[in-house]
């Protein structure tokens, strides 16, 4: 389709959530690479990259870079809000930097000018291009070559930029990237929901590209320039929606950027509440785990989870993607992984802080500026089912950095950082990376 019609006050026939068109099997399905086109008939779409990158003396690094759409007034496709954030974690300084920008209109269509373009997606063509209006984070994404768009082999380019709003530094990242695993459906089928339809959150429909790896690449925070050697990042690229009738102050060419920021945190609710973790093992094997936290009354007190403290998730889902290559194309590549007891069979995995004992004790950073207390180290037990697959019986995760809290577009702050994976609880022997977020905070 083309850049969406102008008149915010006209009914336009599109639609979110989609409305069944016919019998149930012709609920529209993901398709590739469509998918990682702008999905118009959904009010928010998101390409989300996250993981880590080694410098060539060995130094680690944390990413996270998204770039998003929101439509303000449910079924019409204008106006929108395009969001980009950056995030850079360095280990050796245990600093974390933010950077973002903003923008309100949104094309498909290249020769139209506007803050976040996305032309069609093809087999050989993807390009993100994000401009901002407000503050001055950019970014472009695009495909360079190799195997076909979301298929192992493709290779693609990240170039983002911006100021860094702790320390007033310039950030530049560039990243080329290689496809080790190709896009999987997350969830089930696709399809990620809250662990009851009654439950805060959304329902989504997402796919991962779990293994993007870092060729080389370029990284700059202020004066410091640092070449990078190695490193992987996870694509979740997510289509969701809200309620279908928007209402309320919408934005202008003239709406301040703190006004546009209170605008986005009262439109945009908590996606959920607990955690969700990508794991990349150097076996190959890669999966996401993500429980749902159960309530509690103690305000802050959300990261003290897990069953060994007596907080068992109240919901929570996995996926489990093999190796490229090991003979299990069926089945999504893998498995989908269930975070509590289904049919009196034990749950696939359970995440606890590390120390559940002494948990007041166990590793975590508390905010200066929010005042949250968040985790920075996990153990994650899984089912002895999953040991034929050569999933480890239990692994370590330690943050990178630990003061990785973002505020994305105002939103209520929550954490997501890069991870070292560990074999051993003295964490010495580390298999693999992954990333961690923590959302959902009273």
């Amino acid at each position: 389709m083309t850049q969406p019609p102008s008149d915010p006050f006209k009914i336009y026939p599109y639609h979110w959530p989609v409305i069944n068109p016919g019998n149930s099997w012709a609920v529209p399905r993901i398709c590739m690479p469509q998918f990682f086109s702008i999905q118009w008939d959904y009010a928010i779409d998101s390409w989300y990259y996250i993981g880590h990158g080694v410098d060539d003396a060995g130094g680690e690094y944390s990413f996270n870079f998204i770039v998003g759409r929101y439509a303000f007034r449910g079924r019409n496709p204008i106006p929108q809000m395009v969001y980009l954030g950056i995030g850079v974690g360095a280990q050796a300084a245990n600093k974390f930097y933010t950077s973002f920008g903003y923008g309100l209109d949104v094309s498909d269509d290249p020769t139209h000018p506007a803050a976040l373009i996305v032309p069609p997606v093809t087999d050989f063509s993807f390009d993100i291009l994000l401009t901002p209006m407000f503050f001055d984070a950019r970014a472009r994404i695009r495909y360079t070559g190799g195997a076909p768009v979301g298929i192992a082999g493709a290779t693609y380019r990240i170039d983002c930029q911006g100021t860094a709003k702790e320390s007033g530094e310039l950030l530049t990242i560039g990243l080329d990237l290689t496809d080790e695993r190709g896009t999987m459906l997350e969830g089930a089928s696709g399809c990620v929901a809250p662990p009851k339809e009654t439950d805060s959150g959304v329902f989504t429909y997402e796919v991962a590209q779990p293994r993007l790896t870092i060729g080389a690449g370029t990284l700059d925070i202020g004066e410091r320039k640092i070449r990078l050697a190695g490193g992987s990042l996870w694509h979740d690229r997510q289509a969701y929606t809200t309620s279908p009738y928007g209402g309320g102050l919408l934005p202008s060419a003239t709406t301040q950027p703190a006004e546009l920021a209170k605008l986005v945190s009262n439109k945009v609710a908590t996606l959920y509440r607990g955690m969700w973790i990508a794991i990349k093992l150097d076996s190959g094997i890669s999966m996401l785990v993500s429980p749902q936290w159960a309530p509690v009354t103690e305000a802050g007190q959300q990261w003290i989870s897990g069953s060994a403290v007596g907080r068992p998730p109240v919901g929570g889902y996995g996926n489990l993607f093999l190796p490229l290559g090991a003979g299990a194309d069926r089945y999504n590549g893998g498995a989908l992984l269930y975070g509590t007891p289904v049919a009196g069979a034990p749950a696939d995995f359970d995440v606890n802080i590390f120390d559940p004992q002494n948990s007041q004790a166990s590793p975590h950073w508390q905010s200066g500026q929010h005042g949250n207390v968040y985790a920075t180290k996990w153990s994650v037990t899984f089912a002895d089912t999953l040991a034929h697959w050569g999933v480890p019986k239990e692994v370590y995760l330690v943050a990178l950095v630990d003061g990785c809290e973002n505020t994305l577009a105002g939103s209520t702050p929550f954490w997501e950082g890069a991870v070292r994976v560990y074999a051993d609880r003295a964490c010495t022997q580390r298999i693999g990376y992954g990333f961690a977020e923590q959302m959902g905070y009273n």
